[in-house]
């Protein structure tokens, strides 16, 4: 008769090398080509990023280097513009890698984390979230790393989600404060940027534009027209969207549906909904019934429409 072993000594059917070499799906990015894909696997321990081209297979894009970002709970791994991808590699430096073929290079130097890079329209410059000694801010660097980093945005406890007006000159972001946390109460800013020729912009006011401690922003991005910021709020007791018109300075609630769009941002990264290319409509998701179901709204009459599956 066969012994019987006790619970924790079973032989299990995974073995090492299958758990070791599982896949997880962390992040997905369009490149600015509208063609170009790239993502993030979890494999291991390991973050890789993979590059798929129209008409070629997937290929890793970093065989040595990590990919993972560490400020707070982690998320804003990395962003992809221009046949370029930015990504916050494990130690916490920041690096530029082109699409096409070579090496991984460092924008950053090695002190502190970096999360949530995102680049301006024009390829030149990079925002991103940096801590250090418990100390968040937004700092900038030039695309190509020939430039040292600088402070851009200080003052509040917390950075997350910033985002870049396609002319170059605006920047919007999230910011909150102890003790609240990002879904308790935040603040959506809009900052005016001075841009140089020889170095790098430097932001010449802020203002706030929603929030306070009693309401939560999410996600805040430009239309690529330029024209509006689009923003997610819960001020009315659910997350719905709005948008700010930039010429005007008008906000508007383009959503009422007793549903929310926004999710707990426990990450960096985190994204809700995208402009459509003609800058017309947004695309977004929200809990209905315990799934994310996707919608579509319409900015000229604001009429909100399911997509079909």
């Amino acid at each position: 008769m066969a012994s019987i072993q006790p619970f924790g000594l079973w032989p299990s059917p995974l073995q090492a090398d299958d758990l070791a070499q599982s896949k997880r799906l962390r992040d997905v990015a369009w490149d600015s080509d509208g063609k170009t894909l790239v993502w993030l696997e979890g494999r291991g321990d390991r973050g890789v990023l993979v590059c798929q081209p129209p008409g070629q297979a997937p290929r890793d894009l970093n065989a040595t280097l990590s990919v993972r970002a560490r400020v707070g709970y982690g998320g804003g791994d990395f962003t992809v513009g221009h046949g370029r991808v930015f990504f916050v590699e494990d130690a916490g430096r920041l690096y530029a890698q082109d699409l096409e073929a070579g090496a991984a290079r460092p924008l950053t130097p090695d002190f502190g984390h970096t999360a949530a890079p995102a680049v301006s329209r024009d390829n030149r410059w990079l925002v991103y979230v940096h801590t250090d000694a418990g100390i968040d801010r937004l700092a900038i660097v030039d695309t190509d790393g020939t430039h040292w980093p600088q402070h851009l945005v200080t003052g509040a406890d917390f950075y997350m989600q910033p985002t870049w007006h396609p002319g170059g000159r605006l920047l919007a972001w999230i910011e909150w404060d102890h003790p609240q946390m990002p879904w308790d109460g935040s603040r959506l800013c809009l900052g005016q940027l001075k841009l140089h020729k020889d170095d790098l912009p430097q932001l010449i006011s802020s203002q706030p534009l929603a929030g306070t401690t009693d309401t939560a922003i999410f996600q805040p991005q430009f239309s690529p027209d330029g024209r509006f910021l689009a923003y997610v709020s819960d001020q009315s007791g659910y997350s719905e969207l709005y948008l700010y018109n930039i010429e005007s300075s008008e906000h508007v609630q383009l959503t009422s549906a007793a549903l929310d769009i926004a999710v707990p941002a426990w990450v960096q990264g985190m994204r809700v909904f995208a402009f459509g290319a003609d800058s017309r409509h947004i695309f977004f998701t929200r809990s209905n019934g315990g799934t994310r179901c996707v919608y579509t709204c319409n900015l000229d009459d604001h009429q909100v429409h399911p997509l079909e599956t």
